[in-house]
């Protein structure tokens, strides 16, 4: 019986290391984030303006934000509206 859970052990494949470190968002995943939108599921067009409309709010220079922030969202809307694009990033 042992033996067995021995040869099991040595056999079986093993999915993922325990010290990897998890890979790095893709440019959609880090887009998502930046406009805090959730990750899981497919987004309409008006959840990303309205999204993106929140976000500027806080964020756009003539409301004390900075302006390299607000290019930031810019760029962020525009992955998330034109994926096709941005494949490379």
């Amino acid at each position: 019986m042992i033996l067995l859970v021995v040869l099991h052990e040595m056999t079986a494949p093993r999915f993922g290391r325990r010290d990897a470190a998890p890979k790095p968002p893709n440019a959609e995943e880090r887009a998502r984030k930046a406009l805090g939108l959730p990750l899981g599921r497919p987004l309409v067009c008006a959840e990303i303006h309205q999204a993106f409309r929140r976000a500027a709010k806080s964020m756009h220079p003539d409301a004390g934000g900075s302006e390299d922030a607000f290019l930031e969202l810019i760029a962020a809307q525009d992955v998330l509206l034109h994926p096709g694009n941005h494949k490379g990033e």
